[in-house]
């Protein structure tokens, strides 16, 4: 083969592979990793109202308050309000109160203890700053009718805590 031929077919091999596709590769990179909110914890022990009888009711239709302490612990310095919705079953003479199951004259009032207290009934809504250790209510039994019947009494309430 002689020079020019073989010049030729250099350069005929050149333009084949220049002409030819170029082969790439894409690539993807998954980055993870995670992102929390705030987290906080709430407890609140059971409170026991009293014993009563029904005569105490007849001239004073409720019984002396009795503190509840919602105790918060370990949040997170992110978190700057916490929002507590109280939930339970309204009583059907009135509607701020909790029922009480199985004593009709009888309800549960309970009310937070600031300066100029607010009455909690089920639906409500308090928001407290995530500054305060505990958030303290008053509760007592009411008396919204005639109490015809007696024994143990039982009211759940439950609360949720969403905070930001």
């Amino acid at each position: 083969m002689n020079a020019f031929s073989f010049a030729m077919a250099l350069g005929l091999g050149m333009a084949c592979v220049l002409a030819a596709p170029a082969r790439a590769q894409d690539l993807t990179i998954n980055f993870t990793g995670s992102f929390a909110q705030g987290t906080c914890a709430f407890s609140v022990a059971d409170v026991d109202l009293g014993t009563y009888a029904a005569p105490d009711f007849a001239t004073t239709p409720q019984t002396p308050w009795q503190r509840v302490r919602i105790v918060r612990t370990s949040c997170t310095s992110n978190i700057s309000t916490i929002h507590t919705t109280f939930a339970g079953t309204q009583h059907p003479n009135n509607a701020a109160l909790w029922r009480v199951n199985n004593i009709a004259g009888l309800a549960v009032e309970m009310q937070n203890r600031d300066a100029v207290p607010v009455r909690m009934s089920p639906g409500s809504v308090i928001n407290w700053p995530s500054t305060s250790e505990n958030y303290d209510l008053d509760a007592r039994f009411s008396r919204v009718s005639a109490i015809t019947s007696y024994g143990a009494v039982s009211i759940p309430v439950t609360l949720t805590f969403t905070y930001n």
